[in-house]
């Protein structure tokens, strides 16, 4: 007997090397804002793809568009500063890799600059426009209670 389990992911899927070389050209500075656009634009294709392959119902961009899981919200409110290095701790079967990110705390009152997802949500439609009765997009987003600690800490301490 066959046993149908359901299971959908909710944001971030692995960034290809192609994705990843990019967004650091773009870093340094050697490749334009509208070249790193078409190559997160050429591999979300592939993922939207990948995942019309394997039969996911709920389609995600991967969250290619976005340097990690937590710029969405920071890049579209304004109210964030920066704080202390935040160290993370990544865990592979090849072992643990270890970095430093920049620090983000509220420091001031949020206020939008734009929609959060508005224009990633944009350039999905198109390519699943074939399947749009049948498929359906999930956004994902950081809550403002992620930065709760570094709220009070921000607020409290003026070395953050």
């Amino acid at each position: 007997m066959t046993q149908t389990i359901r299971a959908d992911h909710i944001g971030s899927l692995l960034r290809p090397p192609e994705l990843l070389d990019a967004r650091e050209q773009y870093q340094q500075g050697s490749l334009p804002a509208e070249q790193l656009r078409q190559v997160e634009e050429s591999a979300i294709l592939d993922a939207l793809a990948m995942q019309k392959q394997v039969g996911i119902d709920v389609f995600s961009d991967g969250e290619y568009r976005r340097a990690d899981f937590m710029r969405g919200l920071v890049d579209a409110v304004e109210g964030f500063v920066a704080a202390s290095p935040a160290p993370l701790e990544w865990h592979s079967p090849s072992g643990v890799e270890k970095e430093t990110r920049p620090g983000m705390a509220v420091g001031g009152k949020l206020r939008p600059r734009r929609r959060l997802t508005a224009h990633e949500a944009h350039f999905l439609a198109e390519p699943l426009q074939d399947h749009h009765s049948q498929r359906h997009v999930v956004g994902t987003e950081q809550l403002p209670t992620r930065y709760y600690g570094q709220v009070l800490c921000h607020s409290c301490c003026s070395h953050v």
